[in-house]
């Protein structure tokens, strides 16, 4: 039976003293000696009167006291020492002579390195460890929200309340948990001395490392357990080394957990009990992957990854194989973990998987779905677009110039062109940040009085950032373009071919899990345009309304990436769409004193997109070979689309111009600014 109270005459007369310190020691010795307490409720009972007693000497420490008593004993009295300090105390704390209690108070907590002559402890909150051996005769109390964590020896017995914690692997005689026992491999598990009493109410809070290892409560007597509850946390845990362990080893075990819990999603802990211990063994649940996805792409990745052989109800514990729980040679705090024999799947993504939660699940899966690689077709299609936005601007530019503006027959023209572009932005988690930055050549030269014929060619590199994505992109573009002027019509045509060269990497990590997986591919693009405008205004000033047919299409090769398990076979990719935009510019030419000219311009469109807009990929698991098919961000169908420019003409032949063209959409946002310089002849 759990008791507070040694045998000897003395120590009756001290218990009798913490109950109602003013009797006299003779009568105390005559008197019949007090049951032993059995529950938290009445050891709070009788610390409380010992505490209320007025001829009880009360001490109180705090963080800021310069008090002496640090290193010296409280004296004669029976005390009752407060200590509200917090940090590590590497200070011996004596109690000195008569019946003395140790109360720890302090907000946060401390450690408390050595303690003499208490018989009592009483922790009513605050995360307290206590290092001292051979104190504390008549137990400790452990209040409720308060943490003890017992890395000595507590002489007595402990009790711990509803709401307050145990944990450590010090020694005590008897422990009452009413509230948590808290058992992990860095602070070890309680070892008793006696019997260990889990009841009704009560949880057992069972840690498992990162590296598997585990710890067990070691009870030289009776584990008594009262349908107590037993939480599992192996959210940290590899797969698959935590498949066995021993929670608890007794002289005998009475009772049952009655509700055991994980916040593992995919296993589930199943319990064995002998005479002797409790073991715990983990079992694959009726779950599948895919329940703990937390989007269309995860579960699209969760049942491309999921062999057969990982299927929910594949045998994976001890009752199902031919491997028996080994119960003489567990975990115990100094020796290795028994794990069985291990039977992961061999594919360390899906291992790590395995042993994820519910949240840790839904990351996972959305890492290793690759959604990034359905982008691609936006990711290239936005760093050809402002090839083909500054064409547009130079043709434009033309047809707004009075005839003098620009003389002669052809010209030459060179842009730098930067652009920056934001793709599925809404979603912070998922949205691409890139940056594409290049330059433009352009030679055009007049056929008749009507048209005039050009070519082009332009090269740019592209970077983009993304949530563990990153990929840069090689371009490469040949175009042609036509430009015919009859009076206030003006008709602008264009054609570009792009060739792309890509590298991605992505870098997954979640649950231990490490993988760096790198692609290569080519792709190519190809946009066409036609658009009429009307000049309406004076000489110096213009107004034009616009309509634009644009034609675009994407082309991408297959490739597989590099790497480890995740790895993923990337499938073909292609989509093509039609768009038109109606518009206003307006354009100013005013000629300056000093015989140049400066010519401002400024137009506003709305483009519509036709066609399918979702951007969606095919792939698959190198080490599966599941197909599967994940989505990227949709393009917009309605767009805003901005340019403004500023053109200065230094003499007849030669004109420097500054530019800049936006797309602006729900999804994705676009912005470029280009430097110009044309020489006409």
């Amino acid at each position: 039976m759990p008791t507070l109270l040694p045998p000897s005459p003395h120590a009756l007369a001290l218990a009798i003293a913490l109950t109602l310190p003013t009797v006299k020691m003779a009568h105390a010795q005559q008197s019949q000696a007090p049951l032993p307490p059995k529950t938290v409720a009445e050891v709070l009972g009788l610390l409380e009167d010992f505490a209320n007693d007025p001829t009880i000497k009360t001490t109180l420490i705090a963080t800021n006291s310069k008090d002496n008593i640090l290193n010296s004993a409280l004296g004669m009295d029976d005390d009752l020492l407060t200590l509200q300090l917090d940090g590590i105390q590497e200070h011996a704390f004596d109690g000195g002579e008569g019946f003395n209690v140790l109360r720890l108070e302090a907000n946060h907590g401390a450690t408390l390195t050595e303690t003499r002559n208490f018989q009592g402890l009483d922790v009513p909150q605050g995360n307290w460890t206590v290092q001292g051996t051979g104190d504390f005769q008549f137990g400790a109390l452990v209040r409720n929200s308060a943490t003890l964590i017992n890395q000595g020896t507590i002489v007595g017995d402990a009790f711990v309340a509803q709401g307050a914690t145990y944990g450590g692997n010090g020694k005590v005689r008897n422990l009452i948990v009413e509230g948590t026992l808290h058992v992990n491999p860095t602070q070890g598990a309680a070892w008793v001395g006696e019997d260990l009493t889990l009841a009704e109410g009560s949880t057992l809070v069972y840690d498992i490392a990162q590296n598997g290892d585990g710890a067990k409560v070691q009870v030289e007597g009776t584990a008594k357990i009262d349908n107590a509850a037993l939480t599992v946390k192996a959210a940290d845990t590899a797969y698959p080394d935590p498949l066995y362990f021993t929670v608890i080893q007794a002289g005998k075990i009475e009772g049952e957990f009655g509700e055991v819990n994980s916040d593992l999603l995919y296993l589930t802990p199943a319990l064995h009990y002998s005479e002797t211990t409790v073991d715990l063994a983990y079992t694959r649940n009726e779950r599948r992957l895919e329940d703990g996805a937390g989007s269309d792409n995860g579960r699209e990745a969760a049942n491309g990854l999921e062999p057969d052989s990982t299927a929910p109800g594949t045998p994976r514990n001890a009752e199902d194989t031919d491997t028996p729980l080994n119960t003489e040679n567990t975990n115990t705090p100094d020796s290795p973990v028994n794990r069985g024999n291990p039977a992961g799947t061999g594919n360390g993504a899906l291992d790590a998987l395995l042993t994820s939660t519910q949240h840790q699940a839904a990351d996972a899966l959305e890492q290793l779905a690759g959604g990034a690689n359905a982008n691609l077709a936006n990711i290239t299609q936005n760093s050809a677009r402002p090839v083909v936005g500054s064409l547009l601007a130079t043709l434009r530019q033309g047809s707004d110039a009075p005839a003098q503006f620009d003389s002669g027959n052809g010209r030459v023209w060179v842009q730098a062109l930067g652009n920056s572009t934001t793709t599925d932005r809404a979603h912070a988690s998922r949205a691409l940040q890139q940056r594409t930055h290049g330059v433009v050549v352009g030679a055009d030269w007049s056929v008749n009085e009507t048209w005039s014929l050009g070519l082009l060619g332009a090269k740019s590199q592209t970077q983009v950032d993304g949530r563990r994505f990153d990929a840069d992109l090689d371009n490469w573009y040949l175009g042609a373009y036509a430009i015919g002027q009859r009076g206030p019509l003006a008709l602008r045509l264009g054609a570009t071919y792009g060739s792309h060269s890509g590298d991605t990497q992505r870098n997954l990590a979640f649950k231990g899990y490490r993988d760096t997986l790198k692609g290569s591919f080519d792709s190519s693009t190809q946009q066409a345009f036609a658009e009429l405008g009307y000049q309406m205004g004076s000489a110096n000033l213009s107004a034009e309304p616009f309509v634009s047919l644009g034609y675009e299409r994407y082309q991408r090769a297959s490739y597989q990436e590099k790497g480890g398990d995740a790895a993923l076979r990337v499938e073909r990719q292609s989509r093509q769409n039609l768009n038109n935009t109606f518009g206003l510019r307006l354009a100013q030419f005013t000629l300056l004193d000093n015989g140049m000219a400066l010519m401002p311009s400024l137009s506003a469109g709305w483009k519509h997109t036709y066609g399918d807009l979702q951007s969606k990929t095919r792939q698959s698991f190198v080490s599966t070979g599941k197909g599967f098919t994940i989505e990227g961000a949709a393009q917009d169908r309605d767009s805003l689309v901005l340019a403004a420019g500023l053109d200065l003409r230094l003499s007849e032949h030669h004109t420097l111009g500054v530019g800049y063209q936006g797309e602006l959409s729900s999804n994705n946002r676009s912005n470029g600014l280009t430097g110009q310089w044309r020489m006409s002849f």
